[in-house]
């Protein structure tokens, strides 16, 4: 079969934009490259697919360096065979439109300096880059730069391919990037046939619209500690349990992120949880909304209409997308004002 697409994720969110982004036609036109951190219950129901695999853990949660450098060298071969791969069976890479997200390494060995489509895929992706101070060009330094980039990792594909974005599906606006993405536009012109195989991929029913209708507020979590930027499963437990202790418990609803493997009905026994893999975008689409929506940094706060009250969820640790979504949200806030003042 012939692929006119390719889409590559390791989170549902750009899997959303991109059916939202593509023609009805071309849905069962797509090979998708699924990392095998999303669900399987998911993953399962898209026909055309493979699975890579994401790194075994985050370098930071290693407990030697000799962990660190198994991990590394197991991700090295595996580099390897996925460009393979790409010349014996993935033939389609060479004429299909690749859709990506830009942040893992595979998303560029995959990639492999073609043309690509970017998809937002969080906050990370409207961070300003920070300057390094330039090292020495000594021989020392090459010489590990080489080992570093050719052989231990594909950073050299990265730097082949990460420019070489020739459009980008942005639904937030930044000083890196404009908003050219309108969700509620695109769901409300996109045909029920769209609409139908989305909500049904996604396994969301009427049912549970009608519950989540009934909440007034949602707390988004997010996988610090499985993507390695906490320590412990415990300290991310206690960023939210300390802030719940403020909120009255029956009108809350809690809303896990996909990634996430933390039994929050164990720690949280008085809070309604929501654990389905559902982007959190498709709720306000579906006419879903809460008075106060709360988030350390996650993007699908702002997916909400300008009546839902965004709170930020303060860790004091700078988490990812902390003091970013801090800046948007000042910025909202001032349009909010701006809007209830004429």
């Amino acid at each position: 079969m012939k692929f006119k697409n390719t889409l590559i994720f390791s989170t549902i969110y750009p899997l959303l934009l991109f059916l939202l982004s593509i023609k009805d036609e071309d849905i069962d036109k797509t090979f998708y490259f699924i990392s095998n951190l999303i669900p399987k219950e998911l993953s399962d129901k898209l026909p055309h697919k493979y699975i890579y695999k994401a790194k075994t853990k985050p370098i930071i949660k290693t407990n030697t360096k000799l962990d660190g450098y198994t991990i590394l060298l197991q991700n090295a071969f595996y580099y390897r065979y996925l460009i393979l791969l790409q010349k014996i069976k993935w033939h389609f890479l060479k004429t299909a439109d690749i859709y990506s997200h830009d942040h893992s390494i595979y998303t560029y060995t995959l990639i492999n300096g073609r043309s690509f489509i970017k998809i937002e895929d969080g906050l990370e992706d409207h961070d300003e880059p920070v300057l390094k101070e330039q090292k020495k060009n000594s021989v020392i330094y090459n010489i590990k730069r080489f080992i570093w980039n050719y052989l231990l990792t594909t950073k050299y594909l990265k730097e082949k391919s990460e420019n070489r974005a020739k459009h980008y599906i942005i639904t937030i606006s930044s000083n890196k990037f404009k908003k050219n993405l309108d969700l509620t536009h695109a769901w409300e012109k996109a045909s029920p046939y769209k609409k139908e195989y989305i909500l049904n991929l996604f396994n969301l029913t009427s049912k549970e619209i009608e519950i989540l209708k009934q909440k007034k507020n949602i707390i988004f979590t997010q996988p610090f500690f499985e993507d390695g930027y906490l320590q412990t499963e415990k300290e991310k437990i206690e960023i939210y349990k300390n802030f719940i202790k403020t909120l009255n418990h029956k009108d809350i609803i809690l809303k896990t992120h996909p990634r996430e493997k933390t039994n929050y009905k164990e720690h949280l026994p008085h809070i309604e949880i929501f654990e389905k893999a559902i982007p959190s975008e498709l709720f306000d689409l579906c006419g879903i909304s809460f008075n106060n929506v709360y988030s350390v940094s996650s993007t699908a706060a702002f997916h909400f209409p300008i009546t839902s009250n965004i709170k930020q969820i303060e860790t004091g640790k700078n988490l990812i997308g902390e003091k970013l979504f801090k800046d948007l949200l000042e910025k909202r806030n001032e349009t909010k004002y701006y809007h209830s003042s004429i």
